[in-house]
């Protein structure tokens, strides 16, 4: 799965060199979430860059007890809370895992 991350990586930013890649390579690792596992929840701090391999994400707000959806991510996606994750600040929406069927 890494291979594919570098691949698609490389197809979009063409230019890279060896030594970029390999920090890249560092930088990530694999894990496997289950459905309707919670990667950000509110009130956290985000320190994760997520990229989505195969499956989907969902990304919404909760407001008086409702859900409010604001983005989804899908296969080749990156997924975080960049306000969170660059400003160290604490997240304000919520990142789920979605089924696949």
């Amino acid at each position: 799965m890494m291979n594919e991350f570098i691949k698609y990586i490389s197809s979009a930013i063409p230019d890279l060199n060896e030594d970029t890649l390999s920090v890249l390579k560092k930088s990530f690792s694999k894990i496997e979430v289950k459905k309707d596992h919670l990667l950000l929840k509110q009130g956290q701090v985000c320190n994760n860059l997520y990229f989505i391999f195969e499956g989907i994400s969902r990304s919404f707000s909760i407001k008086d007890d409702k859900e409010y959806t604001t983005w989804f991510g899908f296969k080749n996606n990156f997924i975080t809370s960049f306000i969170s994750f660059f400003q160290e600040s604490q997240v304000t929406k919520v990142s789920k895992c979605l089924p696949m069927n």
